[in-house]
């Protein structure tokens, strides 16, 4: 009975550690023309635009504590960014636009408040921007 028990722990951490290991593909074929459609479609393009502005990236991510990081937007300057989209939890095409727009709100309030504290990143400003973009039909096929 040891020996069935020792066999499935060893199974399932091997399992674990191929799941982890495992790169996944990248779904958006071209992140930064995503970016610049939305920009247009649901922000009429009030973010920043241009790769000089914003840098997408598709390398994993750690986001501290959480234990899953879908994405991450940090400033690095006044009116640019770097928007992060984990390749490992966006496993679909959907989640990875809805990621994209979730990182876009993020640019959205911050653009609006610079003033705001990123403690405050998913405070009513940011809540009201995917409330919107909902009420636009941009998470019509994602929600």
């Amino acid at each position: 009975m040891k020996k069935l028990w020792l066999l499935l722990g060893l199974t399932v951490l091997a399992s674990m550690a191929f799941v982890q290991a495992r790169p996944k593909a990248k779904l958006i074929a071209d992140p930064t023309a995503l970016y610049e459609a939305y920009n247009e479609m649901y922000f009429l393009g009030a973010l920043p635009k241009g790769s000089n502005h914003v840098l997408i990236s598709a390398e994993e991510i750690s986001c501290g504590i959480e234990e899953k990081c879908y994405g991450q937007t940090s400033q690095i300057s006044r009116h640019q960014y770097v928007i992060q989209i984990s390749p490992i939890y966006n496993d679909t095409l959907a989640q990875e636009e809805e990621t994209m727009l979730h990182e876009m709100c993020h640019i959205r309030v911050w653009e609006s408040h610079p003033d705001l504290d990123a403690k405050n990143a998913h405070g009513y400003e940011w809540q009201s921007c995917m409330v919107n973009l909902a009420d636009h039909g941009a998470m019509a096929d994602i929600w």
